[in-house]
């Protein structure tokens, strides 16, 4: 069953830093995700070759290929004989060779596949972009400062959300980390340069242990602030074939710093840390005595102290968050109008209200006692068009159900603990598969994985072409409990952040939605142009532009009418394309627009345009 083999458990792929340097990639496609690939290719130092149409390159691969650091083959993928990058030379049977790696980045799912079957043939390892079971091998989320490299992976099963893990653990590394990670790598180069001392054991394993103990016992600060004194002590303890690594500076400082480095409730194994070696003792007396003698003191003062020390102990077991209050945040701001003419009552003077704007705190959900299924609307992308709705179940949900159309920031809306399950890409001619995976998910999280509050997360409103109606049937009828929460739509969500009024007096009358493929692939039925007092809006239409366009025409609207396409609508990186019925087309492939757009057509897409800011 389709539930048992989402939830089934899946092997780990084996995580490793794989060196392309001058290693030949083929990139197949030009879009959006293999610009990626090609970046990240070329980071590690791979020679890369892009298998794609010149028409089809993003403004960024081309101007890549125009300055010669990629090479292109101007054509579509065809078969195994793509695979070869040489005919002349090369040590194999057929006197070519072929690429060491390949990487597919193609919008249709039965190219992907004919792209994985030939790379296998040839026992080249393959990727291919959303389509985790003809890989070969995934691509990990990565965070590189440095020598520092940090990858996540989740085999496939949710980018955005490795992503995401991805920066909350780079911004809970410890300060320093970078520089930490450098100087070690330079001192175990120094150390392995060192004679190491006679003794049991091999030299690689005692090396590996000395230092292994040096990175346990050293702070993070000490080693990213180790300088050449440093570098000379720890060289010659090791070449004295010292056990331990010497202590940091910090931890043995003389008299007069070292009360920086005790804590105000220190533990006595620091205080013991604090004691020098007979070694340190005969290298430099003076300061180790000074030390000892600063000890002495802490130790005294440790006990001393006591008291104090208990009381604060018992105020933080009493109140534990003393530390960390703060006022409670605003989360919304609603204006207070007041009529001029209206009376004003007076009152005690007791607490003092806001006079111009008054706090509207939003309430959490109650705890939801009958485990049920929530439909979502998130909105065109902007977290700005959010409902309280949206905002309160996302807080509440125990499980997400997210469309791969949900932009990252939303998502940051949801509780850490919260399980987040993403519905695969609906790629063409595959949108009914995906929808099956989706209500599986959604239905097995409730009557099997003993979920209470599944949110089931889609773009815009679920109920404007988000098959909203559909999951709602298909879970009712399994017995699951089922809400709705609209969301904005892209009809007036997007239109409105791309500055196109969806109606306007005297130039439109009435709004038409359409989608570009209809049930089974079927092209819109597009109402007649009439009086032409309306507005068209065509849900998901790149792929079907031309068509579209030809259509329209047919059905009476002028070539000349003016259109619009919005690529990201409401997010930061929007673009709004403007042109007319007839070349709108072009100008989707000359721009390089990609999905998710919305396309409008009717004489509201220029009105606005001669209005000054």
């Amino acid at each position: 069953m389709l539930a048992e083999g989402v939830n089934a458990p899946t092997p780990a792929g084996l995580i490793v830093s794989l060196r392309l340097l001058g290693k030949k990639v083929l990139v197949v496609g030009g879009n959006k995700e293999a610009e990626s690939r090609v970046m990240h290719a070329l980071d590690a130092g791979a020679i890369v070759t892009i298998l794609s149409p010149v028409s089809g390159l993003t403004v960024v691969l081309t101007q890549r290929v125009a300055d010669g650091e990629v090479s292109l083959v101007d054509s579509e993928f065809e078969g195994v004989q793509d695979l070869y990058f040489d005919t002349q030379t090369g040590d194999n049977a057929d006197g070519c060779k072929t690429y060491d790696l390949v990487l597919g980045c193609l919008d249709e799912y039965n190219e992907s596949e004919h792209l994985a079957e030939c790379a296998r043939a040839l026992k080249i390892p393959v990727n291919c972009a959303d389509v985790p079971h003809l890989c070969d091998f995934f691509f990990v989320a990565v965070m590189r400062e440095g020598l520092l490299q940090i990858g996540v992976s989740s085999n496939g099963g949710g980018p955005r959300l490795a992503a995401r893990l991805r920066s909350h653990i780079q911004s809970t590394l410890p300060k320093g980390t970078r520089e930490a990670v450098s100087k070690i790598a330079r001192l175990r180069v120094l150390v392995k340069n060192t004679p190491t001392p006679v003794g049991g054991g091999s030299l690689i394993k005692k090396r590996m242990a000395w230092m292994s103990r040096l990175c346990d016992q050293w702070s993070f600060d000490d080693m990213a602030n180790l300088n050449e004194d440093d570098v000379i002590r720890l060289l010659g303890a090791y070449e004295r074939g010292e056990m331990e690594p010497p202590l940091p500076t910090s931890k043995i400082a003389p008299l007069g710093s070292a009360a920086n480095n005790i804590p105000f409730n220190p533990t006595f194994s620091m205080l013991a840390s604090q004691i020098p070696t007979l070694q340190q003792l005969v290298e430099d007396p003076i300061q180790r005595l000074s030390a000892l003698a600063w000890l002495f003191l802490s130790v005294w003062l440790h006990i001393l102290t006591y008291p104090l020390r208990a009381t604060f102990s018992l105020l933080e077991t009493i109140f534990p968050n003393w530390k960390t209050w703060s006022p409670p945040p605003i989360v919304i701001l609603k204006e207070s109008h007041v009529s001029p003419s209206a009376s004003i009552p007076t009152a005690k003077p007791t607490a003092a209200a806001p006079s111009s704007q008054q706090l509207l705190q939003i309430p959490p959900l109650p705890a939801s006692t009958t485990p049920k299924v929530v439909l979502v609307g998130a909105g065109p992308g902007s977290t700005n068009l959010l409902t309280v709705g949206a905002i309160r179940n996302l807080a509440a949900a125990d499980t997400i159900v997210t469309d791969h159309l949900v932009s990252a920031d939303i998502l940051r809306h949801v509780p850490p603990t919260c399980k987040i399950l993403q519905v695969p890409k609906k790629e063409k001619g595959a949108s009914d598969a995906a929808q099956d995976v989706a209500n599986e998910l959604c239905a097995t999280a409730i009557l099997k994985n003993g979920a209470k509050h599944v949110v089931r997360l889609k773009g815009g409103d679920p109920y404007v072409f988000g098959r909203g109606g559909e999951e709602l049937v298909y879970l009712r009828e399994r017995g699951v409990s089922v809400e709705v929460v609209p969301g904005v739509s892209g009809v007036n969500g997007i239109l409105g952040s791309a500055g196109i009024p969806a109606t306007f007096k005297g130039l439109s009358e009435g709004v038409v939605v359409l989608t570009a493929r209809g049930e089974k692939g079927a092209w819109p039925e597009v109402p007649a142009f009439g009086g032409g007092l309306k507005t068209v809006v065509v849900f998901m239409p790149i792929a079907r532009m031309k068509g579209i366009s030809d259509l329209m025409v047919k059905q009476g609207y002028p070539p000349s009418l003016p259109a619009a396409v919005i690529e990201n609508g409401s997010l930061d990186h929007q673009r709004v394309i403007k042109g007319t019925l007839a070349n709108i087309p072009e100008l989707v492939i000359s721009e390089k627009v990609v999905s998710p757009a919305l396309l409008v057509v009717g004489n509201v897409c220029t009105v606005l345009n001669a209005v000054k800011q």
